[in-house]
């Protein structure tokens, strides 16, 4: 299906965020997924980039 390119904690989210390269089958904004942390399995959603737009 695709795979974690990058992931880390955020801070003004307050939970785990990332970024992965996944089949375009899977890729349409919306589409629950399920990714593997550390041997764990977690449910994700695919959102729109980028995740958070500074107020001026």
């Amino acid at each position: 299906m695709g795979a974690v390119t990058s992931g880390t904690q955020s801070p003004t989210f307050e939970k785990v965020i990332g970024m992965a390269l996944v089949d375009s089958a899977a890729a349409a904004i919306g589409t629950a997924i399920e990714i593997e942390l550390r041997g764990s399995r977690l449910n994700a959603k695919v959102v729109p980039t980028p995740f958070y737009k500074r107020a001026k």
